[in-house]
């Protein structure tokens, strides 16, 4: 699964905060700001235990697939 940069975690981060500032809680909100910095890292996410959009309890496993790197997987 592809990986989000140092520089696209802080824009996610950025981006979740708008959503939540429109009344997402924050699972929909972190989705949606994925899908707007990466919409194929999105998909690769997308139905998998790591969606967090309609569960925030989530939150922890998405951000383990996007950060965790080749030797955490080996």
């Amino acid at each position: 699964m592809a990986k989000l940069t140092k520089q696209q975690l802080r824009l996610l981060k950025v981006y979740k905060n708008q959503y939540v500032g429109h009344g997402l809680r924050e699972g929909q909100s972190y989705m949606n700001a994925l899908y707007d910095i990466s919409p194929t890292v999105h998909d690769s996410i997308l139905a998998t235990d790591a969606d967090c959009f309609y569960n925030d309890n989530k939150i922890t496993k998405f951000f383990k697939e996007l950060t965790n790197d080749e030797q955490e997987t080996v």
